[in-house]
């Protein structure tokens, strides 16, 4: 489990996290609603101990990774695959070999056992025949699809995407929220989706959480959550107009 345990941090004095206090659930989809620099991508990256909190603790699978030394950092970061926001694609390096990279650096697997990996993961994303492809050659869709692919790759415990959708047209989005349902599913990871995309956490979430204020206002279910008269949940829902409920 993921547990944030009274954490506070500020940047150049804005206050980004005041207290937090939340606990991702095992096994299912979490999205992590919020407005734009309330902090949701600082959120992902405590999680993996790129950035430390002023104050408190992150637990991953009750181990404080608060101040963990290196080595130990990143035994845990081996159980996560994370998904950027723009994919972090190496340009000059084929897709193939972009979802190789992990396993080439971090394990003692063969060429044929690399090779087997790679494209059982091509296959799960629907990538089969463009191994041999390099980003540029890629449309935004796809090119997400192989930054999944890549996560994947190692078999971790937990996924975290970056705003997996944003800057994608709404049936691309649709095809992505799909495939992260899909990982879920099969794979029986752990996800954390951050996003201010009300349809993403409609589609892909079991377990809603709003960050905004620095804490989180409220979390549950989506039906739980369109069902709440909470303040701060009304207010955000009613600057997107158009998404009148999570369902």
């Amino acid at each position: 489990m993921i547990t944030f345990d009274h954490v506070y941090k500020r940047f150049n004095g804005n206050v980004v996290f005041n207290d937090l206090v939340f606990d991702v659930p095992d096994g299912i989809t979490t999205v992590l609603l919020g407005p734009s620099g309330t902090g949701k991508s600082v959120f992902l990256k405590m999680i993996i101990g790129l950035i430390s909190p002023d104050y408190g603790y992150v637990w991953i699978d009750d181990r404080n990774i608060v101040n963990l030394k290196t080595k130990y950092l990143y035994r845990i970061r081996e159980q996560f695959g994370f998904v950027f926001q723009l994919s972090a694609l190496f340009d000059s390096m084929s897709i193939y070999e972009n979802i190789a990279l992990p396993l080439k650096m971090h394990t003692q697997f063969n060429e044929e056992s690399i090779y087997s990996k790679v494209n059982e993961c091509l296959s799960l994303v629907d990538l089969e025949d463009a191994g041999h492809l390099y980003p540029e050659e890629l449309s935004g869709g796809m090119k997400k699809r192989a930054a999944i692919a890549r996560a994947l790759v190692r078999d971790p415990k937990y996924i975290l995407y970056d705003e997996p959708t944003t800057g994608l047209d709404p049936r691309t989005a649709a095809k992505i929220e799909n495939l992260i349902i899909k990982v879920q599913q099969e794979r029986k990871v752990t996800s954390v989706v951050v996003t201010h995309d009300l349809t993403s956490a409609r589609r892909v979430g079991q377990y809603v959480a709003l960050l905004t204020g620095g804490r989180i206002a409220i979390e549950g279910s989506p039906e739980e959550l369109d069902e709440s008269a909470n303040q701060e949940l009304r207010r955000f829902l009613n600057e997107i107009p158009q998404n009148e409920s999570l369902l």
